[in-house]
């Protein structure tokens, strides 16, 4: 392996390093699912599109993800797959000893005490996938009526922990 490989494999440990997790979630859909379009990935990691286009457009920077634009499309205009450096990328994520040095990492920058899970997100999660499931079969307008009511409650849940004591 000559200077300029070995440079270029370390340059991608530190980005794989400096990944979000849900980075990391997108990145190994795109590399187990294929390609798709915004809507789609999103529905994939449980999300909605405007929580995934900032990390797909970061990923895209960092030249692990890759856009093709199309025309014509009613869910979105472009295409995001993985590139070259990101397929090495998620096969960096699957590494056994990174994965365990990765896991070490964020431990550093973790809050002292995490507030615990709550209950509703449970719902939250179950909305999401009953969209997703929804937009899976071609019901675009039950997906879209899921999708709001899991966002009405997220927005319960972000209201009542504005709130405390309600």
């Amino acid at each position: 392996m000559n200077t300029k490989n070995i440079l270029e494999a370390n340059e991608l440990v530190e980005i794989v390093r400096n990944l979000t997790p849900l980075q990391r979630k997108l990145l190994t859909n795109l590399h187990d699912r294929g390609p798709g379009l915004m809507l789609e990935v999103a529905v994939r990691v449980l999300k909605f599109p405007e929580d995934v286009n900032m990390p797909l457009r970061d990923l895209s920077t960092k030249g692990l993800v890759k856009t093709e634009a199309i025309t014509g499309g009613q869910l979105g205009n472009e295409i995001f797959s993985l590139s070259e450096q990101g397929r090495q990328a998620v096969e960096l994520l699957r590494d056994e000893t990174l994965q365990k040095h990765l896991e070490a990492a964020p431990m550093r920058s973790a809050p002292a005490q995490a507030a615990p899970p709550d209950p509703r997100q449970q719902e939250v999660d179950l909305l999401r996938k009953l969209g997703e499931l929804a937009a899976q079969a071609g019901d675009l307008e039950k997906a879209q009526s899921w999708y709001e009511q899991a966002l009405q409650a997220t927005r319960g849940m972000t209201d009542t922990a504005a709130t405390p004591g309600t």
